[in-house]
């Protein structure tokens, strides 16, 4: 299940209209709709704002891990619980989805200790 799937599971439990959701949201439905349908992943820059209004931590949506779906005392958004790189990474692929493919497999890469063409191993 990945990060749009828990979305609209708790999307559907807990609103009537999904319009409904993007009124609180401060979105047009159309936007929404669009995220179902995969047609956008502008919900990324959302996921702080998503996140509170369903009553989950933004890491919960991102992994799914249930150690995580209670918000923090401190915040439940994505920017109080990842450092700067990280926004800006994800700033980049929202502004530029053509590159995701290739970071994904980056971080495939490096996740099974491969390291990239042309580069050594770490010591």
């Amino acid at each position: 299940m990945g990060t749009l799937d828990r979305i609209f599971n708790l999307v559907d439990a807990q609103y009537n209209e999904q319009k409904d959701f993007a009124f609180d949201l401060g979105l047009p439905a159309g936007t929404i709709s669009n995220w179902r349908r995969k047609k956008s992943e502008s919900y990324i820059k959302y996921l702080p704002q998503i996140a509170k209004l369903l009553g989950v931590s933004a890491e919960y949506l991102l992994t799914g891990n249930p150690d995580k779906k209670s918000p923090s005392p401190e915040g439940n958004g994505l920017m109080e619980s990842y450092p700067e790189d990280l926004q800006r990474l994800i700033d980049i692929c929202v502004d530029h989805p053509e590159i995701v493919p290739a970071l994904l497999g980056l971080a495939r890469q490096i996740k099974s200790g491969l390291t990239a063409p042309g580069s050594s191993p770490r010591g």
